[in-house]
């Protein structure tokens, strides 16, 4: 049976919404990944068991804490949910448009995804990002075994999102960008497994969907 890895943005974690600056935070949900993206000065730790995290914010801000949580359902389909929780510290000022920067992730590579794509035609942006899920979903699955596939797959699908030469040529940049840090996450072996793939696969699409 084919499995196939979803991002639902749902509201589950426990904890303090506001808090004086210096208090330690404590938030709690199912066990997964929790990420705070770059937080000047402020510490966290997860506890062993993944569903708890532990925040030390000295000085005013706002926290936007994400907590990925993998499952199965009942047809055996494996879901990734992410659950988003903010916290205002302090005095924190209350945020622009753009109020929260994209969180981390292991390798950092949001940010990067969506600063690389600002020079290419925006209007694409949401289809190569689901490209970058979709072959995700199919590593989450086994039906992607290894890079070389991956690689292979990865190319037909952007070749099928988008066939016209001259569309994908426009977002050469972007890709050397990219494959550039993959390449060094390998090299500095970061990067070995399916799933260490998968992720950064994950990653890349979030880093696509900001862009506006």
């Amino acid at each position: 049976m084919s499995v196939f890895l979803t991002a639902v943005l749902l509201a589950q974690i426990e904890g303090p919404e506001e808090v004086d600056a210096g208090a330690k935070i404590v938030l709690t949900g199912e066990a997964g990944s929790w990420d705070l993206g770059t937080v000047p000065e402020t510490r966290y730790e997860v506890s062993p068991d993944g569903a708890m995290v532990y925040i030390w914010a000295p000085n005013p801000e706002r926290i936007r804490v994400v907590l990925t949580v993998g499952k199965c359902d009942d047809n055996g389909l494996i879901q990734f949910e992410k659950h988003i929780h903010e916290v205002v510290v302090g005095n924190a000022p209350i945020p622009g448009p753009n109020p929260a920067p994209l969180p981390d992730g292991r390798y950092k590579l949001a940010k990067m995804a969506k600063d690389a794509a600002t020079e290419c035609p925006k209007e694409h942006a949401p289809i190569w990002a689901k490209c970058f899920r979709d072959i995700a979903s199919r590593v989450a699955s086994g039906e992607i075994r290894n890079k070389r596939q991956l690689q292979t797959e990865h190319v037909k699908a952007m070749k099928e999102a988008i066939p016209d030469t001259d569309a994908l040529k426009t977002w050469e940049p972007f890709d050397n960008v990219w494959k550039k840090r993959l390449f060094e996450l390998e090299e500095a072996g970061e990067m070995t497994t399916m799933t260490d793939f998968m992720t950064a696969f994950l990653e890349l699409a979030t880093g696509l969907e900001a862009v506006k």
